[in-house]
């Protein structure tokens, strides 16, 4: 009965000793939980800002795109109105130009003949033009 009781005695220390094996590996496990909780906050707060971040970038996306819109048609609208300068500019000169020549043609006709009006014709557009 010793031999038995030895025996028993030996399978509770066993026991024991297994029990705060387990106890220290669930405290670990515990310790581990907690650890990735509070990895997995700090993961909802990174994820937080960025979608912050996202809608913000989307923001200034959008205000980009409607300035871009608002530049080209400033752009068109400016070579418009330039470019009516340039035709009218260019008329002016021309209607001046035909004045003028008309003026010549008119004063030389009687004189010398065609010939004459030619090269003063061209002596005059080259002067004005220099």
């Amino acid at each position: 009965m010793e031999n038995t009781l030895k025996l028993i005695l030996s399978e509770l220390k066993e026991m024991r000793s297994d029990i705060d094996v387990l106890k220290d590996g669930q405290h670990g496990l515990a310790q581990n939980q907690r650890e990735m909780q509070s990895d997995i906050s700090v993961l909802k707060a990174g994820q937080t800002k960025l979608e912050l971040s996202q809608q913000e970038i989307h923001a200034d996306i959008v205000e980009v795109k409607e300035g871009v819109e608002k530049l080209n048609q400033n752009i068109i609208d400016s070579l418009s109105v330039y470019t009516e300068k340039i035709v009218d500019h260019v008329d002016d000169k021309t209607a001046a130009l035909n004045k003028r020549v008309l003026i010549l043609r008119r004063s030389s006709s009687g004189l010398v003949g065609s010939d004459f009006f030619i090269s003063l014709s061209f002596i005059y557009i080259f002067h004005t033009y220099r």
